[in-house]
């Protein structure tokens, strides 16, 4: 790999360089409009032999010669690889390089011809309003800021800027391969739809520019619903029960994308299992379905849970210590000061018992002697009495000594901490989201 200057690079704009007319023309317009706030990667994905080395020499010449920072990463990836596993090796290279160089944004040279191949290939393929709004001018992706300013460009001025300049380029001859359906898109159905009514291409790529004021309209219609009612794994399900379809389907994908994590495109939900995931907000408690990656959701009373193959930290135990967090739950350990505690999200723990506890998931085998009970009782009992639902039983964090739960956030805690307190002892406090804690209320509807 070629170094960056690491002191220029930070902060800066990257570009990805191909060699092709496009990606040039982005630097060459990004350098004279920045000055030296412009970087450029290439990605020699070992495809196409002799040519692809040929496009890595070209980028080198080209950076060195406009003095600009430049980054190599050289994959192999097999003459066989196809279309869509080396775009996804592209981009996972350029998000790493960024990420090295302390680099912010990525600009990316797609323009107004390749927005217009893009709603066609998404309308052929089936997709809703989001996928034909096609590309956005600016969007976030893995802690990126991916930009693309040549959306209002087309293919040909890019070409005559560069031609006005002198400016040689690489041509890739697996653009015109056509095995590839956007390569067969770009050749002979945009040239008949321009045939048949000059200037379609820009009307499409104008009638993206639409659908993605609309979608990210909607988009933030859901985030809305979203906000204050979910966690990664649960959503209140009144929230959006009763929002328009429209926004019930972006919120659904916010909440899995969310809770799931993954960019694969093999891991996002499909229309049919959006609509299966909307269909489980009327269904009884206990309906469930199967989602990508081996997860689940399952309907609750008031709750939709999405329930992954293991949890993350199911089998932990963790010191109890200060600003510990399990389950989005976090504890703080003061001196008691004499303060009053509720016995649900505050309590005051003896002196000397910190160090033998701990702050874990639920257990089978788990007990509790509830305040005020008398005798100690299975802590699923505990919390089916208090209407906890089935799925946030298998995460709901405790604080216990071995198998003898001493509180449970939100819920209670045993006579052992209702016991008088010493002025030596700690002041016990938990926060965070802890649905599991809500009253059963008119929200038991099912939309």
């Amino acid at each position: 790999m070629t170094g960056m200057d690491r002191e220029r690079s930070v902060s800066r704009v990257a570009v990805g360089l191909s060699g092709g007319a496009d990606s040039v023309a982005l630097l060459l317009l990004l350098r004279e409009r920045d000055g030296g706030g412009v970087a450029a990667i290439h990605v020699n994905h070992g495809i196409r032999g002799a040519e692809a080395d040929e496009d890595e020499r070209f980028c080198r010449d080209l950076c060195r010669e406009k003095d600009i920072p430049l980054r190599v990463v050289r994959l192999d990836l097999g003459p066989d690889c196809s279309e869509d596993r080396a775009r996804a090796a592209r981009y996972e290279a350029l998000r790493a390089v960024c990420a090295e160089e302390g680099i912010e944004r990525l600009a990316l040279a797609h323009h107004r011809d390749d927005q217009a191949e893009t709603l066609l290939l998404r309308l052929i393929r089936g997709s809703g309003a989001g996928g034909l709004s096609a590309m956005a001018p600016e969007t976030r992706w893995c802690g990126l800021t991916i930009l693309r300013p040549l959306l209002d460009t087309s293919r040909a001025e890019l070409r005559q800027w560069l031609l006005d300049r002198g400016q040689e380029w690489r041509e890739d001859p697996s653009n015109a391969d056509p095995r590839y359906l956007r390569n067969r898109v770009r050749a002979e159905l945009l040239p008949l739809l321009e045939s048949m009514n000059p200037g379609a291409a820009d009307r499409l790529a104008r009638t993206a520019a639409t659908l993605r004021e609309d979608e990210d309209a909607l988009t933030a219609m859901a985030a809305d619903r979203l906000h204050g009612s979910c966690g990664r794994r649960w959503l209140r399900a009144a929230s959006v029960a009763d929002a328009p379809p429209a926004v019930r389907s972006r919120a659904l994908r916010m909440w899995w994308d969310r809770a799931h994590g993954s960019t694969l495109p093999e891991h996002t939900l499909s229309h049919e299992q959006t609509l299966d995931l909307r269909s489980l907000l009327a269904a009884d408690p206990g309906a469930c379905m199967n989602l990508p990656d081996g997860w689940r959701a399952v309907r609750g009373a008031r709750y939709l849970h999405l329930a992954p193959p293991s949890l993350p930290g199911e089998d932990l135990s963790l010191p109890l210590i200060n600003g510990q967090t399990l389950n989005s739950v976090a504890v703080s350990l003061a001196p008691w000061q004499g303060e009053e505690t509720d016995g649900k999200r505050s309590a005051i723990l003896p002196l000397g018992w910190a160090d033998a506890c701990a702050l874990r998931a639920a257990r089978s085998g788990d007990v509790i002697t509830p305040e005020h009970s008398g005798r100690a009782r299975p802590l699923r009992e505990f919390l089916r009495d208090r209407g906890v639902e089935k799925p946030f039983r298998r995460w709901i964090p405790v604080l216990c000594r071995g198998s003898e739960v001493l509180m449970v956030p939100g819920l209670g805690r045993s006579e052992e901490l209702a016991r008088a307190a010493a002025p030596e002892d700690l002041l016990i406090r938990w926060t965070g989201p802890m649905p599991w804690t809500e009253e059963r209320t008119g929200e038991e509807h099912h939309g």
